[in-house]
C-alpha cells in the first residue's frame, strides 16, 4: 500500500462503525419521537457500517442508504 489512506483503511472503518452518539442525542431524538416526528436517515455509507451506528442509537429510523438506491457521490 503506497498512500496514508489506504494504510489506515480499515483501521478508520473500524472506528467509524464503532462511534457513538453524544449522551444527548438518544433523548433529543426521543422527544422528536414523542412529539410524533418520522425519523429518517440518509447516508452514503454502506450497510455494513451503517447499521451499527443505527443500533448505537436506540431510536428506530427509516434508512435509506447510497447502497440502496445505486446514487453515489462522485469522485
Amino acid at each position: 500500500m503506497n498512500y496514508q489512506f489506504e494504510k489506515y483503511y480499515f483501521d478508520v472503518l473500524d472506528d467509524h462503525r464503532n462511534l457513538v452518539p453524544f449522551p444527548e442525542v438518544i433523548d433529543i431524538l426521543n422527544k422528536f419521537i414523542d412529539l410524533g416526528y418520522a425519523l429518517v436517515l440518509m447516508t452514503n455509507s454502506s450497510w455494513g457500517v451503517v447499521s451499527k451506528n443505527v443500533e448505537a442509537l436506540k431510536v428506530p429510523f427509516d434508512i435509506g442508504t447510497a447502497e440502496d438506491i445505486h446514487a453515489y457521490k462522485l469522485d
